[in-house]
C-alpha cells in the first residue's frame, strides 16, 4: 500500500508554515520515518528543498475529497542520512512552536541548524583575514573600512563575507572592495577536527555531607526536576560531575549548560579532567565547521557529555539522562531571537517527553519563578547552605557614596575600597572590580549648547570608547569618529559624562600604576580564544586587578581573588523593568561570591547611593530568603510572573503610519475580544523607541497562558496586517526577561 509523509518545508515564510503531503517512493519506505530529513521539489518551479517528516500516513488515512488530489502529490526525491530528528525532538519542536508562537522551521533550526543543512556536503569554507603586509590606500582610511579591517584583524579566519555582513551590519560591497584591493584575503579552511585538544589535570574532590545529601536526593528522588539552591562556593560543580558519573556508568548521556561563553574554559577544564575525551563543547564562538564537528560527535555517539551555552540543549544525544542548567537564573538562557524560548522550560518539557531525564537547575540566587515553583512543590527543592571545607563567606561592607561626596571624594573609588585594593596589591592577592557598563563614557554632550551625541539610527546616546576614540551605538553598531568640537555649535566645550569599564581601566592604571590591570567585557572578548587567554592569565596570577561587566560575576573560581569591589550597585536597580531588583540582587551576590573561594578570607565592598534599599540590605547579609519574601509580595501585588504570564507583542517599522493604521487597530481588536480575561496594555512606544532606523512599539497581554488563545492572538495580528506594503517586523515574546 502506498505511504505518504506530512512534511515541513525548509522555509521561514509564515505562509508556508504548514504541512505539505508527499508520497514515499517504494525504495524509501524503509528509510523514511517520523523525524527523517528528506529532499523534495517544491512549488511551480520545483525548487529542491529540505523537508522534515512529521507524520507517516496510509491511503485510508485520507478522506475521499483528499484522494481527488492524489495525482498532484509529488514524490520525495531523496533521503538525507546524516541528519534526522529523534521522536523526542519532534515533540519538542511542536511544543516550542505552540509555546513561543514561532514557525515549525524556526523550532527545527534549533535541533538541526540551517547552516549545517546548507553545507552538509561541504568540507571547506572561505574565511577572510587581513593582509598586514599590504599598504592601505588613503581612500580606505575612513569608515566603514576602518571598522571592517579592525574587526577582521581581531578575528582572522573566522568569518566569510556573509557572516561579516550579518554580524556587524558591514556593507558587503565595502568588504568586496577591500578584497578586490588585496587588503582582505580569503582562506579556504578545512573542517575542524574539534575544539577539545588539551589534557587537563583537575583533582577530583570527595563530596562532603551536604553535597552527598544533595547527590542522593537527585539520584534517588522521584522528582524529575530539582532546584539546587547552593550558596556561592558550596561546590555545586562537584555535585554535577558526580551525578554525571552515575548516569554515564549506566549508559546515559549528560549535558551541562553555562550562561556565558566566558565560563566554558573553566567548566571544560573540570569536566574533561573527569571524563577525558568523552566531552563535546558547543557554543557560538566556535566556527561553523567546529560546531558541525562537535554536533556530529554527539550524533555518532562518540561523546557522553556536552558543555555549552543554551544551544547545547538541542544536541542529538540518544540516551540523554541528565540536564544541568548552571546559574539557572541568568537572562542569557532566554533567547532574544525567534524562537524566543526559555531554556529551563524546554528542558522541563524534555523530561516530561522522555521520562528517564533528570533536570537540575543550579543557582546561589535562583530566579523568583523557579524558587516559587520549588517552594510550591512543582520542583524538588534541595539546598547547600555552607561553603566547602567550612570556608567563611566574605565580609561585606556597604559604602554610602553620598557621604563620600560630602567628604570631598569625587573619585570612582571610595576611601574604603582604595585602601582595600592597596592591601591586596601589597599581599600579591587579586581584586575584581565590577561595573555592569562597558565603554569609556556613557554619553558625550556639549556644555555650550546642550547637544547630546545620539545614534543616527536609534533613539539612544552613543557611548565613547577611548581605545579607538570612536562613539559607538551598543544596539545597532553604528560608529563615528569622536570630535573635540561640537558638531552643532562648533564650541570646544565637549564633555564626557558617565563611566564604563574602559574608563575604570584607565583610572585604575593611573591610581595604581604598578598593578597589572586586565579588562574583561564584550569589547575585549571578541577575538576567538580570548576567554581562554583571559582565564589563563587570571588563573596563573599574571593579573592583579580584573575589571569587568557581568561576565566576571558568574561562576569564576579563583582562589587568589580576595577582594571584590562593586563600583555602582545602583546601575541596574533603577531601570524601569519588573526584574530590575531581582537582577541587581543576583549580580551583587554572584560577584560577591567570587571573593574568598580559596584558603584566604575574602572581602566585598559595595558602593551605592541607596544603602537602605532592601536589595542592598539583603545582599549585604547574603540573605536570599528575605529578599525573595519581599520581592514575591511585590510581584503578587503587581500581577507579574510567577502569578501571571506576559505576552509582549513587539512591532517595528520605518514608517510611523504603521502605528496609526495598524497597531491601534490591533489593540482595539485584542482589547474587545480578550479584555475581560486578560489585561491588554498599550499600545505604547518601547523604552528604546528606535533601533537601527526602525521605530518600536509594543502591546502587552497579561494573564494565564493558554496555547489556543495565544495562537488566536497571533492570527488576529497577522490578519489585520494582511498584505500591507509597509516595511515592518512583528515578534511575539512569551514571558520576556525584560521589556524595553
Amino acid at each position: 500500500m502506498k505511504k505518504y509523509a506530512k512534511i515541513i518545508i525548509q522555509s521561514l515564510s509564515d505562509k508556508l508554515d504548514k504541512f505539505f503531503t508527499y508520497s514515499i517512493p517504494e525504495e524509501f519506505l524503509e528509510s523514511v520515518f517520523v523525524g527523517s530529513v528528506v529532499k523534495v521539489s517544491f512549488g511551480k518551479q520545483n525548487k529542491l528543498l529540505f523537508g522534515f517528516v512529521f507524520e507517516i500516513l496510509d491511503e485510508e488515512d485520507f478522506t475521499s475529497d483528499d484522494k481527488k488530489y492524489f495525482n498532484r502529490i509529488k514524490d520525495i526525491k531523496s533521503v538525507e542520512n546524516k541528519f534526522y530528528l529523534s521522536l523526542e525532538s519532534v515533540e519538542l519542536v511542536k511544543y516550542i512552536k505552540e509555546k513561543y508562537l514561532c514557525s515549525y522551521y524556526e523550532a527545527i533550526s534549533l535541533f538541526i541548524p540551517s547552516k549545517f543543512l546548507d553545507g552538509v556536503s561541504l568540507r571547506k569554507k572561505d574565511y577572510i583575514f587581513l593582509d598586514t603586509n599590504v599598504e592601505v590606500p588613503k581612500k580606505f582610511k575612513k569608515e566603514p573600512y576602518i571598522s571592517i579591517m579592525k574587526f577582521v584583524h581581531e578575528n582572522p579566519n573566522l568569518y566569510d563575507k556573509n557572516d561579516l555582513s550579518k554580524l556587524n551590519n558591514f556593507s558587503k560591497s565595502s568588504i568586496s572592495t577591500l578584497i578586490k584591493y588585496g587588503i582582505l584575503k580569503i582562506k579556504m579552511e578545512e573542517l575542524s577536527v574539534g575544539v577539545c585538544k588539551d589534557v587537563y589535570d583537575y583533582e577530583k574532590k570527595c563530596l562532603n555531607y551536604e553535597q552527598k545529601t544533595v547527590y542522593n536526593k537527585i539520584i534517588n528522588g522521584t522528582e524529575k526536576v530539582f532546584l539546587l539552591h547552593g550558596v556561592t562556593g558550596s561546590g555545586k560543580t562537584e555535585v554535577y560531575l558526580s551525578i554525571f558519573e552515575h548516569f554515564i556508568e549506566r549508559g546515559g548521556d549528560c549535558i551541562i549548560l553555562v550562561p556565558e561563553i566566558s565560563l566554558t574554559p573553566q567548566m571544560i577544564e573540570r569536566v574533561r579532567s573527569r571524563f577525558n575525551n568523552d566531552v563535546a563543547v558547543y557554543h557560538s564562538k566556535l566556527t561553523i565547521n567546529e560546531r558541525y564537528t562537535e554536533w556530529q560527535k554527539v550524533m555518532n555517539g562518540k561523546v557522553r557529555v556536552a558543555i555549552g551555552t543554551r544551544s547545547a540543549l538541542f544536541l542529538p544525544f540518544k540516551n540523554l539522562s541528565c540536564i544541568v542548567i548552571d546559574e539557572e537564573h541568568e537572562g542569557s538562557y532566554k533567547s532574544e531571537s525567534d524562537p524566543k524560548y526559555i531554556v529551563k522550560d524546554v528542558a522541563v518539557k524534555y523530561s516530561e517527553i522522555k521520562p528517564n531525564i533528570k533536570v537540575v537547575l543550579g543557582s546561589a540566587t535562583p530566579s523568583i519563578e523557579s524558587y516559587y515553583k520549588a517552594k510550591s512543590g512543582e520542583y524538588g527543592l534541595i539546598e547547600i547552605k555552607n561553603r566547602v571545607n567550612f570556608r567563611g563567606f566574605p565580609s561585606i561592607e556597604v559604602v554610602n557614596m553620598k557621604d563620600e561626596l560630602k567628604q570631598g571624594n569625587k573619585s570612582i573609588f571610595s576611601r574604603a575600597l582604595y585602601t582595600k585594593i592597596h592591601e591586596r596589591l601589597s599581599k600579591g592577592e587579586q581584586t575584581i572590580l565590577f561595573l555592569n557598563k562597558r565603554g569609556f563614557s556613557s554619553f558625550v554632550s556639549c556644555r555650550a549648547c546642550g547637544y547630546v551625541y545620539k545614534c543616527k539610527f536609534c533613539d539612544i546616546t552613543l557611548t565613547y570608547h577611548g581605545s579607538n576614540r570612536y562613539l559607538i551605538c551598543h544596539y545597532c553598531g553604528y560608529a563615528e569618529k569622536n570630535s573635540e568640537t561640537c558638531v552643532k555649535c562648533g564650541s570646544n566645550y565637549v564633555k564626557y559624562f558617565g563611566i564604563g569599564t574602559e574608563k575604570v581601566e584607565f583610572i585604575a592604571k593611573k591610581v595604581f600604576p604598578d598593578a597589572r590591570v586586565l579588562r574583561m567585557d564584550f569589547d575585549t572578548t571578541r577575538r576567538k580564544n580570548s576567554y581562554d587567554e583571559i582565564y589563563d592569565k587570571i588563573k596563573n596570577k599574571e593579573v592583579d586587578i580584573i575589571i569587568g561587566t557581568q561576565m566576571i560575576a558568574k561562576g569564576f573560581d579563583f582562589e587568589n581573588v580576595t577582594l571584590v569591589g562593586v563600583l555602582a550597585a545602583d546601575l541596574s536597580m533603577n531601570i524601569p523593568d519588573f526584574k530590575a531588583y531581582e537582577r541587581t540582587f543576583q549580580l551583587l551576590n554572584q560577584v560577591s561570591g567570587r571573593a574568598g573561594r580559596g584558603r584566604k578570607s575574602g572581602e566585598v565592598c559595595i558602593q551605592t547611593y541607596e544603602p537602605d534599599s532592601y536589595v542592598i540590605r539583603h545582599s549585604k547579609n547574603n540573605d536570599y530568603e528575605s529578599f525573595y519574601n519581599e520581592e514575591i509580595k511585590l510581584r503578587k501585588t503587581l500581577r507579574y510572573p510567577p502569578f501571571t504570564d506576559i505576552l509582549n507583542i513587539l512591532f517595528q517599522s520605518k514608517n510611523m503610519k504603521f502605528y496609526d493604521d495598524i497597531i491601534t487597530l490591533i489593540y482595539q481588536r485584542l482589547k474587545n475580544k480578550f479584555g475581560s480575561m486578560y489585561q491588554v496594555l498599550g499600545p505604547s512606544a518601547c523604552m528604546i523607541s528606535k533601533i537601527n532606523d526602525y521605530y518600536r512599539w509594543q502591546i502587552i497581554v497579561k494573564g494565564d497562558y493558554d496555547f489556543d488563545i495565544y495562537s488566536e492572538i497571533k492570527n488576529i495580528v497577522y490578519e489585520i496586517i494582511g498584505d500591507i506594503k509597509m516595511d515592518y517586523k512583528v515578534s511575539f515574546d512569551v514571558n520576556p526577561y525584560s521589556i524595553f
